[in-house]
């Protein structure tokens, strides 16, 4: 099995894509009709991965980036780079009916188009385009029905469980998706419009950078000292600290109140910053820790 995705990379990755305003495609120009029935599927999206084995298409997966490491079955399909930087000429030769990108890596989308690959794009930064990942590629491998239903019960499970924090308080948090130092600096936290901070909302967590309209953003430690969360959650799945080292680390902003009440908590879970089937997970995981 590979090891855990490279959270430096992700978060990245992550960042530059909330960044990139339009997909580079000529303007005016008519995009190639979607695949629809592919038989051979490269994805270069983790939840993409995910998601075509969710539907009973994992065996039409002929190509994979590095950090698609779910579900373990995965870890058969041949690599072919990574989010951002494909092995086109890798790519070509494995024949595929459907190379599936994220829409917010245009460089990569532009790459692929170049080349004459069949490409599917797919939205994966906010909570309605990570489940509609499901509706595209359904049609795309045309396995229509079995994505609906999958995805109606990821849905379903998604609604239980935030069911079970109806009534709970709401508590200010601030998710920590990056930190390079062992101190409150250069930091990186989800701000309120990616699915992160959706998710969080769904079982009572108030993203305390709600108000910044992006999906992640940079902030200072007195950015922090300033929205005063009563609980930080820091979500590492490369080598992550113990909740003892990552609660010594923020000591050193001691008025914050979740440094005060000693709740700030590492998870470790890879899925927290891959939103696909298991998106349910990531709100139970979430609502817990929030607690």
């Amino acid at each position: 099995m590979l090891p855990p995705m490279s959270l430096k990379v992700l978060v990245a990755v992550l960042f530059t894509a909330a960044l990139a305003a339009v997909v580079a495609w000529p303007r005016g120009a008519a995009k190639p009709a979607a695949p629809v029935d592919a038989r051979r599927v490269v994805s270069l999206v983790p939840s993409v991965t995910d998601i075509l084995f969710d539907i009973g298409a994992g065996d039409r997966v002929v190509g994979r980036t590095k950090f698609c490491s779910w579900p373990p079955a995965a870890a058969a399909v041949e690599v072919v780079g990574d989010f951002t930087s494909p092995n086109v000429e890798r790519i070509a030769l494995l024949k595929p009916d459907a190379v599936v990108e994220a829409a917010s890596h245009p460089k990569a989308l532009e790459r692929l188009r170049a080349a004459g690959l069949p490409v599917v794009e797919v939205g994966t930064l906010t909570l309605a385009e990570a489940l509609e990942q499901y509706d595209v590629l359904g049609r795309t491998t045309g396995l229509v029905e079995r994505a609906a239903a999958a995805r109606r019960r990821l849905e379903a499970a998604m609604d239980a469980e935030a069911a079970r924090w109806k009534d709970a308080p709401r508590v200010r948090v601030a998710l920590v998706v990056e930190r390079l130092a062992d101190a409150p600096q250069d930091i990186y936290v989800a701000g309120g419009t990616g699915f992160v901070s959706e998710l969080a909302a769904k079982v009572g967590g108030e993203n305390v950078f709600g108000d910044v309209k992006k999906d992640f953003v940079k902030v200072s430690p007195e950015d922090f000292v300033a929205r005063a969360p009563d609980v930080i959650l820091e979500l590492n799945s490369v080598a992550p600290p113990t909740d003892a080292e990552a609660l010594a680390a923020w000591s050193k902003l001691p008025s914050i109140p979740a440094v005060a009440s000693r709740k700030v908590r590492v998870l470790s879970q890879d899925f927290l910053l891959a939103p696909g089937s298991r998106m349910h997970q990531s709100l139970k995981v979430l609502g817990e820790a929030l607690r």
